[in-house]
């Protein structure tokens, strides 16, 4: 832009009214908001807007989200987002701003009950996942477009999944998409986490109906209340590939469940296991590199590392600003370099911000990743993370086209809550001045002056 100067990693501009300075202290960082002590979840403060590729999204929507991962908040496991209605009925809706329009218990059952009074809706649901040693939420993304909706609004929502995806919505495991309440089920729910799950297998899924039934393996109810749920580590709700967790709880009548059942009997029985109930176990460590869950229907999988490294970039009670993802590499072979393209591992994090970011990028490599800056205006400073893709000439061209067609998958499933995307092929065209020229230009209320970097 016209009339910037850099000067001791300082930017200044009249004419575009910001400064950009480099951070040195964490206490540059945006204060969040908890909902209570010890939460790993966190909260945006105030009243305003994201906005996501041209979707106006609340902070109640984000902090919806948020209550639903949150083990501290039991009274949320589900919620509803759709488009808000505007001042001139219920038959013009505003398709441009995305809106809470229910949230509560009762889990599933609660939330298909919902879905008929709306159109179109965004929206997810918790299942506790057991076995005998342990319990694992897990998170169910739903799509609802009725057939009876307007087709612009059918589109439109359609569209606005990815966006929601990309920069407010995180942890989930699996995902439906629906023409009418009636097409999910609880049995299809327990196949497709069974049939995405990684080397353990559960034995029971508790629905969280409002009765608290719960289900042993040959579907008797058991009368008592489903297991507490543990306190999570680091994104616990992502940990897909630790699914030592399966039987079965809810409403579940014995004709649904008799496929799913068998599988579970099975299993049961070669372990010796009787599953009258079941107690929770200590968390697993999630920062573990042995860990690793799948990237969606990828075929590549992502270690539980690289999700806990970005939850430090988000917290700011820790010292974390950046984070670099990749393929692991081989053993060269014949002198040329090879890279394991199954699997996605942590490259590199730390506190130094963007340039130690940058310093960090070899010019053979491909990476996708992220870093914090802090927006500030004369009255507030807020966080803003940007995602990065870089994919230098030199690196292997099949290398940099497996990785480009991994990046959407990638950036939903970890980088999630980032602001602005930048795609590069030279480190030195990762600048200061140039994320802070895209961040002003990405618009929203919230006009910055300054970008601590």
């Amino acid at each position: 832009a016209q009339g910037l100067v850099v000067k001791r990693q300082v930017v200044t501009s009249s004419a575009r009214g910001y400064d950009i300075m480099q951070r040195h202290r964490r206490q540059d960082h945006v204060p969040s908001q908890k909902a209570n002590p010890g939460s790993k979840v966190e909260y945006l403060s105030g009243v305003g807007m994201i906005n996501a590729d041209g979707l106006d999204v609340p902070f109640d929507v984000v902090n919806a989200w948020s209550r639903l991962l949150d083990d501290d908040m039991p009274r949320t496991d589900w919620v509803l987002f759709s488009y808000p209605f505007n001042t001139r009925g219920a038959s013009a809706t505003n398709v441009h701003e995305i809106a809470v329009v229910g949230e509560g218990t009762g889990g599933m059952s609660s939330m298909k009950s919902m879905l008929s009074t709306v159109g179109v809706a965004i929206g997810g649901f918790r299942v506790m996942a057991i076995d005998g040693e342990s319990v694992r939420t897990k998170v169910i993304f739903i799509l609802y477009t009725s057939s009876e909706a307007p087709t612009k609004h059918r589109a439109m929502m359609a569209r606005h999944k990815g966006a929601l995806l990309r920069h407010c919505i995180s942890g989930i495991h699996v995902e439906f998409q629906l023409d009418s309440p009636d097409d999910l089920t609880e049995q299809m729910v327990v196949e497709k986490l069974l049939s995405s799950g990684g080397a353990h297998t559960a034995r029971a899924f508790d629905f969280m109906h409002a009765s608290s039934t719960s289900f042993n393996i040959d579907g008797d109810a058991a009368g008592h209340a489903p297991p507490p749920t543990p306190a999570r580590t680091e994104k616990n709700n992502d940990d897909d590939d630790d699914d030592d967790l399966l039987s079965t709880s809810g409403a579940v009548n014995n004709g649904e469940k008799e496929g799913v059942m068998d599988k579970i009997a099975n299993t049961a029985a070669e372990e010796g296991n009787d599953m009258q109930e079941t107690t929770s176990s200590p968390p697993m460590d999630m920062t573990s590199e042995s860990i690793t869950e799948p990237i969606g229907d990828t075929g590549v999988e992502v270690e539980h590392r690289c999700i806990g490294a970005w939850a430090r970039v988000l917290d700011d009670s820790c010292a974390s600003n950046w984070l670099l993802m990749g393929y692991p590499p081989l053993t060269s072979f014949g002198g040329r370099q090879r890279w394991d393209t199954s699997l996605v591992v942590v490259q590199g994090e730390g506190p130094g911000g963007l340039d130690e970011m940058v310093s960090n990028l070899e010019s053979g490599s491909v990476y996708l990743g992220g870093f914090k800056v802090v927006a500030v205006d004369g009255e507030s400073r807020r966080g803003k993370f940007v995602c990065i893709f870089f994919a230098p000439i030199t690196a292997p061209v099949r290398i940099r086209a497996m990785a480009a067609q991994l990046k959407g998958s990638l950036k939903a499933h970890v980088l999630s809550g980032t602001h602005i995307d930048l795609e590069v092929s030279r480190a030195t065209d990762l600048t200061a001045q140039v994320v802070a020229e895209k961040l002003v230009s990405s618009g929203g209320a919230h006009s910055a002056t300054t970008f601590i970097f």
